[in-house]
């Protein structure tokens, strides 16, 4: 084989004599003359054409010479393609002559040599030189004649010199002096190539208009930096020679766009070497003329341009730069021109990049383990172990962007060479720490005795052997076996160990120093992510892959692999993975779980506005790496060629498989070649962590350097190729579920991955204060890690996922979201292992309004909320929810939740009257904090709910004894002898949502007797175990709660009394033995169950005893007195009391005693104050019989309900204090009618 270099040049007919003479002065002798007869032949369907294979026979007087000429490339006139020569007798080819070695791959020799047919003959007569050059020549050939196809014919008139080991740039000489005196013009076609033409066999075409190349993906050692300028040399003389010989306007605007990227690349270059600056001139000249004719349309103007001498003499001088490699200082130039990071490494370590031979000397990638760990071997501690591996990893690294830069290595082998280094770095780093941890705790053994290693797991493109230039490392560690070290004194747990020695690892590796980092080292992808343990065992990994792992960790996993480990270590791991990850089945959900993760990442990168993100951004490499990974969770676990980490090898088995077309698994691999090189640029820059495409002219320019193109062709090439990759994401992935777009950027929140940083971002977008940002994220993050630890299966686990984004959407559109995020969480805290009700709130958009509503109001209600889940039910229909009930439609409402259950079943009937409470109580509150229902409404209804909740107890509780015991005598359950008597806030009709019922039971009944059932009892007896029943009834707690918190203490002597009292005995007490604060308390006291009869002498004895007349000064002091007795024990319990709404000077108790005083003191005189037991209208009551003016009354009213207001809703807040002092006007008008009654003491 020899390789054929020869430069053609194209002349007028009309200049034979002068070529003929110049060639002859050149030589200094006369030529030989040859006539020469050539036949060149194809299949009918051009196979031969198809390879890029040339086939002739040549004929020289009666002899015969074969050649092929296979696949080549023409820069500028020199053509340059290996050539193949052997001796033939007939006038057909015989391919079989040939070694068989010469044919591309899958050449189909024999049907090619059966169909070979000559197509078209070159005929002319050859004037040959030869011109001494170097350590051969050059040979100087003059061939006149014609191509002929069948009866068509076009004339040879060219010039051709052929580098016979001479010197090129000699030819390149000679040529400059041919185009200089006979006009002659580069030829880029070969008489093959124009014999095709003329048969009608090819046409010379425009090409495709030069947008973006991909021409940077190629290996060009050593002149990688001139291959912008090659492709646009090949781009610009493709369409000068369709300007010549089919002159049109394409042609031309292709010319324009050739030269406009060629003087682009040279000035760029002209940064690097002065000596290109004035080629860049002249490029950017005839760029501007052409641009103005294509402008114009001039095709004809452009034709006489391009004949111009200096036109032609550029062309040639763009071809002879590309003929000299760049020697290694413009190739160091080169390089530190665009990664900062290289100049960096130089300035520190000048011999830190090595060259030799015209390239960038690179180590075998086997041989980076070796080599650090002889030299970490001369490390005596962990600061000299850092310095070294950053100075070895900084050299290495400096070394490989060189090599990368200058288009050395395949992306391939730069990621083969990536992962070695990386790989190198973590193995010697722990092999390093791991004697001295021992030395330190003792060594961690197997039961057989073996020292036990510490596992790690490479992830992501490490585990995948497919590392980016500034990767952060994600692992796992992990170890294989549960036990202790075998320190004699200190022995240490496995656990506690590895953690120590993982820790130190990480600190090798990750600590900043002032040289850097080695890696950042990413641990989120471990078991329970960051709130995790650091190391686990092996057994720890099978157990939380089996019962927690989740569907993102299945995509993780597919690329995991032990780091260093042989075949036979991996497969303890394998195994405990391939369940996992891989199914038996086909496991289509994959990829709704892959559309929910690739949702995510959408939402983040149009969070950042990452348009450019070649990484993550609509069609980046994540999506090309996503649909490997669907197809090998999907089918991995029946067709197992797809079990591998390499992305390479899962696309070939894709291909292989028919799972995705071969042409589409192309596609996909040559974008991810052309998005993965970009990448490693943007790193090579500086070594920094990005897949940003830049916005800074700078950047953009030292990229548009590095790719050898201009920048908005860089721009066109990303945003095809990214475009064409999205096209076969949403065809493998199909569109996203609207659903995983309803909670917008707040469902990165939710993600394990997430960093602080941008989840506090995320909450400030939304106009959250950095403070309460960091609580929120705090907030959620708990809340997440409390999932993972109380799981309810993947149903929960995703309810929950879709539940808090769509929560955190609307809690941030509140003013101040914080507090009532906590509250929020604080009931997803207590239902997050009930999945119906997660779900509830997912498809229940106004059930989650509500819940805010409700939490944002009151944190009582948050509480009820929390406590009692089944209430969430009721915020399904906000129009049922505000519903409010009539006052005397409450015993029908509870009718209602009693009336399917059977009588027998009274378990049933309490949980169902604890429900009903509960539910009616939301309803109150519901309509309290919506505002429709004013505070003494809200009391009324409470205290008629309380009211109809004690007359259904009661029944229920004499239903239970009479059952059992029968009725006392003369008694049913229409006229029962038996009453309830309220006091305090029930009987003043004051209740509150978390208030307890003071209540006293009354009996009319005669003792004597017994009942008339079954098992009779004495009367006395039935009426204490009705009591009894009926307290148990209402205090018994449940899983729903309990009814209501009852005091009996102000039953006639207190605890020590029976828990029900005759009436008769009860009107002795209060007659003889009552203390003056039991007839106050009787002020707000009144029958709420009973006979009406016995109703009506619960009242007249009320008002009896109220009517009593009684010493003034007495009265005053005992209430006075007892007043002080109240205000010192609160103070001995709380010295804050003054503080309290009720307790205050001024406050509600004080104006309760002053009402009291005066209803004990007045009352004789004016029996109407004993009417009501509400302090309000017993005020008007005082106001109507003179105790005070109107104006007095009012202010007393008014401040009365100011300060139950600030009660209410300090109750609603669980709170008991005030701190803000708009009661004091009210708190003086209290203290001034205190002081008019009572004097000064005390108020």
């Amino acid at each position: 084989m020899s390789r054929e270099i020869e430069l053609k040049l194209l002349v007028e007919p009309a200049q034979k004599e002068a070529v003929l003479a110049l060639c002859q002065q050149l030589a200094g002798n006369a030529p030989t003359v040859m006539v020469l007869a050539n036949s060149y032949f194809d299949t009918p369907d051009l196979q031969l054409r198809h390879f890029d294979i040339g086939l002739r026979i040549r004929q020289r007087e009666q002899q015969r010479e074969q050649t092929v000429k296979l696949a080549g490339e023409v820069t500028a006139g020199i053509h340059s393609r290996p050539e193949y020569n052997c001796d033939i007798t007939a006038d057909t080819p015989d391919l079989t002559l040939f070694d068989d070695s010469i044919w591309p791959t899958q050449f189909p020799l024999a049907t090619i040599q059966a169909q070979l047919q000559c197509l078209f003959q070159t005929n002319f007569t050859r004037h040959r030189w030869q011109l001494p050059s170097g350590q051969g020549c050059i040979e100087l050939v003059f061939d006149e004649g014609w191509v002929i196809a069948g009866a068509r014919q076009q004339q040879i008139c060219e010039i051709e010199l052929e580098v016979q080991g001479g010197e090129l740039t000699d030819a390149l000489r000679t040529a400059r002096v041919f185009m200089t005196a006979v006009g002659a013009q580069l030829g880029s076609l070969s008489k093959a190539a124009r014999g095709y033409l003329l048969a009608g066999l090819s046409q010379l075409q425009p090409l495709a208009p030069l947008r973006c190349s991909t021409h940077f993906m190629q290996r060009h050692p050593p002149s990688g930096i001139y291959q912008g300028v090659a492709t646009a040399l090949n781009h610009w003389q493709h369409h000068d020679t369709c300007l010549r010989e089919a002159p049109s306007e394409v042609a031309l605007q292709g010319v324009a766009t050739g030269l406009e990227w060629c003087a682009h690349s040279v000035q760029l270059l002209g940064s690097l070497d002065t000596q290109l600056l004035p080629l860049g001139q002249r490029l950017a000249h005839y760029q501007h003329q052409f641009a103005q004719l294509a402008a114009r349309q001039d095709v004809a103007g452009a034709v006489q341009l391009r004949g111009a001498l200096d036109y032609q003499l550029i062309l040639l001088d763009v071809a002879a730069l590309l003929q000299q490699p760049p020697d290694e200082r413009l190739q160091r130039a080169y390089v530190v021109q665009i990664s900062e990071f290289v100049e960096r490494v130089l300035t520190q370590q000048t011999t830190g990049v090595q060259w030799c031979d015209g390239n960038v000397q690179l180590p075998a990638s086997t041989t980076y383990g070796n080599e650090l760990r002889q030299q970490l071997a001369q490390c005596q501690n962990e600061q000299q172990a850092q310095l070294l591996l950053r100075h070895v990893r900084q050299r290495w690294y400096a070394t490989l962007a060189a090599a990368d830069l200058l288009q050395q290595l395949s992306l391939t082998d730069m990621l083969e060479h990536l992962t070695a280094t990386a790989d190198a770095l973590i193995e010697e780093a722990l092999a390093w720490l791991y004697p001295r941890y021992c030395e330190r705790y003792g060594t961690p053994r197997t039961e057989c005795g073996s020292a036990m290693p510490l596992w790690v797991i490479g992830m992501g493109k490490l585990g995948g052997r497919e590392l980016n230039f500034s990767s952060d490392i994600d692992v796992i560690f992990c170890y294989p076996e549960q036990g202790v070290s075998d320190h004699e004194r200190r022995p240490l747990e496995n656990s506690v160990f590895f953690t120590r020695l993982a820790q130190g690892l990480v600190g090798l590796l990750d600590t900043i120093t002032a040289d850097g980092r080695v890696f950042r080292v990413d641990l989120r992808l471990r078991p329970f992510g960051q709130s995790g343990p650091l190391v686990a065992s092996l057994s720890a990994l099978e157990s939380y892959y089996q019962e927690q792992g989740r569907d993102w960790e299945r995509y993780a996993m597919v690329k995991a692999r032990l780091i260093g480990a042989d075949r036979a270590m991996q497969q303890p791991l394998q195994q405990l993975l391939r369940p996992f990850v891989y199914r038996r089945y086909i496991d289509f959900s994959a990829i709704d779980a892959l559309r929910k993760m690739k949702s995510l990442i959408t939402q983040e990168t149009r969070r950042q506005g990452y348009e450019w993100n070649i990484k993550l951004g609509p069609g980046g490499i994540r999506e090309i790496e996503f649909i490997a990974q669907a197809f090998q969770l999907i089918r991995g676990g029946q067709q197992r060629q797809l079990q591998t980490h390499s992305l390479y090898q899962a696309y070939q088995a894709l291909a292989e498989q028919g799972l995705l077309a071969p042409e589409a698994v192309q596609e996909l691999l040559d974008c991810y070649q052309v998005l993965r090189k970009i990448e490693h640029v943007l790193q090579q820059l500086n070594d920094e962590q990005t897949q940003q495409l830049p916005t800074d002219p700078q950047l953009q320019r030292r990229v548009s350097l590095a790719l050898h193109q201009p920048w908005p062709a860089v721009e066109r090439l990303v945003k095809a190729t990214m475009a064409t990759v999205h096209q076969h994401f949403m065809q493998v992935i199909g569109q996203p579920d609207e659903r995983d777009e309803e909670a917008g950027a707040y469902q990165l929140l939710w993600q394990d991955m997430v960093e602080d940083e941008t989840a506090l971002a995320v909450l400030m977008e939304s106009n959250v204060a950095a403070p309460e940002a960091e609580q929120i994220w705090q907030t959620i993050r708990q809340l997440r890690a409390e999932v993972r630890r109380r799981s309810s299966g993947p149903r929960g686990r995703q309810a929950m996922a879709r539940l808090v984004p769509l929560l955190l959407e609307e809690l941030m559109q509140l003013e101040q979201p914080e507090q009532v995020v906590m509250r929020v969480v604080h009931v997803l805290q207590k239902i997050m292992t009930r999945t119906a009700y997660v779900e509830l709130l997912v498809e229940n958009q106004g059930a989650r309004q509500q819940l805010i509503k409700l939490c944002q109001a009151s944190a009582w209600l948050t509480k009820q909320l929390a406590q009692y889940p089944l209430l969430l039910d009721e915020l399904i229909d906000p129009q049922h929810l505000y519903d409010l009930p009539q006052l005397t439609d409450y015993p029908a409402q509870l009718d209602e939740y009693l009336m399917r259950l059977p009588e027998q079943e009274l378990e049933l009937q309490m949980d169902a009257l604890r429900q009903a409470r509960q539910v009616l109580q939301l309803k109150i509150a519901a309509a309290d904090i919506s505002g429709g229902l004013p505070l003494m409404k809200v009391s009324d209804h409470l205290s008629y709910l309380a009211e109809a909740m004690i007359a259904k107890v009661v029944h229920l509780a004499w239903h239970q004894l009479t059952e059992r015991h029968g009725q006392p005598p003369g008694r049913d359950a229409n006229n029962m002898g038996f009453a309830v008597f309220a006091y305090g806030k029930l009987g003043g009709l004051e209740l509150s949502y978390s208030s307890d019922l003071d209540l006293v039971f009354i009996t009319d009944s005669d003792y004597q007797g017994e009942t008339d059932g079954v098992k009779p009892i004495e009367v006395q007896q039935f009426y204490l175990r009705l009591a009894q029943r009926i307290l148990h009834l209402f205090t018994a707690r449940t899983m729903i709660g309990s009814l209501y918190d009852v005091d009996m203490r102000l039953r006639p002597s207190g605890n020590a009394g029976l828990l029900v009292t005759r009436l008769t005995t009860f009107a002795s007490y209060l007659t003889e033995d009552a203390w003056t604060w039991e007839l106050q308390a009787l002020v707000r006291a009144r029958a709420i169950f009973g006979h009406p009869d016995l109703v009506n002498a619960l009242a007249a004895l009320r008002v009896d005893q109220l009517c009593q007349r009684r010493d003034e000064e007495t009265l005053q002091q005992e209430v006075i007195t007892m007043r002080d007795k109240m205000r010192s024990h609160q103070a001995s319990h709380d010295p804050s009391s003054d503080e309290h709404v009720k307790q205050a000077k001024g406050g509600m108790t004080d104006l309760e005693f002053l009402v009291q005083y005066l209803v004990l003191r007045f009352a004789k005189e004016y029996p109407s104050l004993t009417q009501y037991s509400d302090n309000v209208r017993i005020l008007e009551q005082c106001a109507g019989n003179g105790l005070f003016s109107e104006a007095q009354a009012q202010q007393l009213i008014d401040a009365y309900l100011a300060e139950r207001e600030v009660a209410h809703q300090l109750a609603l807040e669980n709170a008991g204090k005030v701190g803000d002092d708009h009661l004091a006007m009210h708190r003086q008008a209290v203290q001034q009618a205190w002081r008019v009654w009572l004097g000064d003491h005390s108020a």
